[in-house]
């Protein structure tokens, strides 16, 4: 019945290994505990992770703030 999901698809171009799809979310920080969350559901066999949008600048909330120390030395 599920079959597919474990199936390989092209998407623009790019072979994902898998139909398990995740979505972003997360505290909007980035840094060591992030990159090792990601990094362990990519090792569990996850097709694609999508991480998060980016902002580099205060005035778009809601995104990882690059443009903030909390964000370095990143």
């Amino acid at each position: 019945m599920y079959d597919k999901l474990f199936e390989p698809i092209n998407v623009g171009g790019v072979t994902i290994k898998n139909r398990i799809v995740r979505s972003p979310h997360g505290t909007g920080l980035f840094g060591d505990d992030f990159i090792a969350y990601h990094v362990a559901r990519a090792k569990g066999g996850v097709g694609m992770s999508t991480v998060s949008a980016t902002s580099v600048h205060p005035n778009a909330p809601g995104a990882l703030p690059v443009w903030s120390d909390d964000c370095k030395p990143y």
